[in-house]
């Protein structure tokens, strides 16, 4: 655990950081990519309820975790809860590594997280 943390402070000094753990939640700068892909693909005006991390699958993670110098590293993949209007409800994801859309669906009979706006 110290060794991991030593190599993200070295990171952090050297403006070299490395790519983060596939746990790691995301970053503003993906958030951002990950609005931006949506935006760029959906006509709709949307707001944007939840742009979290998709967690890869467990045997991704196991093989990773065994052999990472030889397995693929997950890609970072991010679940979005967006508001359209009429108060339509969408669920996608956007694989941050390939710069794409993966999913899209309108969920019907469903309601948001509901939070407080900007203050």
């Amino acid at each position: 655990m110290s060794l991991e943390r030593l190599t993200q402070l070295v990171g952090q000094t050297s403006e070299t950081t490395p790519p983060p753990h596939p746990f790691d939640p995301l970053s503003a700068a993906e958030i951002e990519t990950a609005v931006t892909i949506i935006r760029k693909e959906k006509e709709d005006a949307l707001f944007f309820n939840t742009v979290t991390l998709w967690e890869p699958r467990k045997a991704e993670m196991l093989a990773w975790l065994e052999t990472p110098e030889s397995s693929a590293r997950p890609h970072r993949v991010a679940d979005v809860v967006a508001i359209g209007r009429g108060s339509k409800v969408f669920d996608g994801t956007v694989d941050l590594s390939e710069g794409r859309l993966l999913a899209w669906e309108q969920i019907d009979g469903v309601q948001p997280i509901v939070s407080a706006g900007p203050r």
